[in-house]
């Protein structure tokens, strides 16, 4: 399954009120595989939100540190698999804005 626009808002808004927001950069777009988002989502647990489009992985947490932790799981999923993010960015995520 891919989150897309609406979905992502609607689901995550009501998940968290202070959020920080990893996004990563496949650099294709063919999309992410759903068995990769399971796998980052098996790995991650309940804390932390996980959603895919055609080129991004994006990964939501309540915590700066826990962002950063989520991203070297995702970094890790993804090179077993022989991917590799191009690019990332943490950002604080407002669900509202």
């Amino acid at each position: 399954m891919t989150w897309v626009g609406a979905r992502v808002f609607s689901l995550y808004a009501s998940v968290m009120s202070d959020e920080w927001r990893v996004s990563l950069a496949l650099g294709e777009r063919t999309g992410v595989p759903k068995k990769t988002i399971e796998d980052l989502r098996v790995r991650l647990g309940d804390d932390v939100a996980v959603s895919g489009d055609k080129g991004h992985i994006f990964l939501y947490t309540g915590t700066e540190k826990g962002a950063g932790e989520a991203e070297q799981v995702a970094r890790d999923v993804l090179t077993m698999e022989g991917r590799v993010a191009a690019a990332s960015l943490l950002e604080r995520w407002d669900p509202e804005g």
